[in-house]
């Protein structure tokens, strides 16, 4: 939306910091679902045998979204913010450190 908020009434307007919020516990609520998680996993090309290692990293990074002096700097996950009228879409990308058993 661009203007002022009395010229055009079909948009929205949202704080940043709201928009934040919302996103890191969107985030939160993703990295928390271990079964989907591992529903994912299974429908991926990814060896099965990472799944702890991939759960491990849900688990730390849903911790940082958790902690306030955190929370800013594990924003880096999160890959794509849609806004729709019923909701928000939410795309993150996990980094996963695969140890050097997982690796070969």
């Amino acid at each position: 939306m661009t203007g002022r908020a009395n010229q055009n009434q079909a948009g929205w307007r949202v704080t940043a910091a709201e928009i934040e919020r919302s996103v890191a516990t969107a985030a939160r609520t993703i990295l928390e679902d271990h079964t989907a998680i591992a529903a994912d996993i299974e429908q991926s090309d990814l060896d099965g045998q990472q799944t702890k290692s991939i759960l491990d990293a849900a688990s730390a990074w849903s911790n940082r979204l958790r902690s306030e002096t955190e929370a800013a700097d594990a924003m880096e996950l999160v890959d794509r913010v849609e806004l729709h009228q019923d909701g928000i879409r939410l795309a993150i990308k996990l980094p996963i450190e695969c140890s050097e058993k997982l690796a070969r």
